[in-house]
C-alpha cells in the first residue's frame, strides 16, 4: 500500500466510512485523517466511531466497532505512525481510490460532495439470527482471519501452519453444520452445541435475540 493510500485509504478501510452525512465533523481529507489519527493516539474508539456516516454506524454498531478496535490495536498504532510520517508530497489528499487488505477484501472509496465515503467493499453486519447463521458467520470469519494478527511477528512457516489450522477448523465446522444431528439446541432455546469431531465442539448462547459463540474447543 502506498503512503498516499495510508494517508486516507487505510483510515476509511478500518473505520468503515467517513462522515458523509454529517453537518459537523472533518470537512476535508487531511482533517479527517488527523481526526482519526488523534483517536488512535488517544485510544478512543468512540471518537473514531463518530467519524462514520450514520449508515455505517447502523451497519457496524458501536460495540462491534469497539471490539474490532481492541482486536486490531497494533495495526491501528502502525497506521497512526505512518500518518505522522507522511511527507508533503504524499500527504496531499487523493479523491478516490481502493485499498486491498490481507483478507482479500477490497474497499473502494471516493469524495462525494466534498466528503469522503467508502462506496463498496465494506463488511456487512453479521447475521446472528439463528445458531446455523451464527456458525456460518464464524466459518467465514475463520477463513478471512487466519494468522493475519501475527503476520508482523511470526515466521512465514508459523503463519502458514496457523492459517492451515484455522482453515481445517473452518472446514470441519462447515461439514458438521451440514449434518442436522451434529447441532443440538436446548429446549429453552438459550444455547446450542455443535459437535464437529472427536472431542471438538462449539457452544453458542442466545443473547438479546442474537446467537453468539461462547466456547470453541
Amino acid at each position: 500500500m502506498s503512503p498516499r493510500a495510508v494517508g486516507l485509504g487505510l483510515v476509511l478501510a478500518l473505520a468503515g466510512s467517513t462522515s458523509a452525512c454529517r453537518i459537523r465533523g472533518p470537512q476535508t481529507p487531511d482533517a479527517l485523517r488527523e481526526a482519526y489519527a488523534q483517536a488512535i493516539r488517544d485510544d478512543d474508539p468512540d471518537a473514531a466511531f463518530e467519524l462514520l456516516s450514520h449508515e455505517a454506524q447502523q451497519r457496524v454498531g458501536r460495540e462491534a466497532f469497539r471490539a474490532n478496535w481492541r482486536a486490531h490495536r497494533a495495526e491501528l498504532e502502525a497506521t497512526a505512525r505512518e500518518i505522522d510520517q507522511l511527507d508533503a508530497a504524499t500527504a496531499e489528499p487523493v479523491w478516490y481510490g481502493t485499498t486491498s487488505h490481507p483478507s482479500g477484501r477490497v474497499v473502494r472509496w471516493e469524495s462525494i460532495d466534498g466528503h469522503y465515503r467508502a462506496v463498496d467493499g465494506l463488511p456487512e453486519r453479521a447475521d446472528l439470527s439463528s445458531p446455523q447463521r451464527a456458525i456460518s458467520e464464524l466459518v467465514a470469519a475463520l477463513r478471512r482471519s487466519g494468522s493475519t494478527p501475527l503476520a508482523a511477528i511470526a515466521t512465514e512457516e508459523l503463519n502458514a501452519r496457523i492459517d492451515r489450522r484455522w482453515l481445517d477448523t473452518a472446514d470441519a465446522i462447515e461439514r458438521a453444520l451440514a449434518d442436522p444431528r451434529a447441532l443440538e439446541v436446548a429446549d429453552d432455546g438459550t444455547h446450542a452445541v455443535l459437535t464437529y469431531g472427536a472431542g471438538r465442539y462449539l457452544v453458542l448462547q442466545q443473547i438479546d435475540g442474537q446467537w453468539r459463540v461462547d466456547e470453541l474447543e
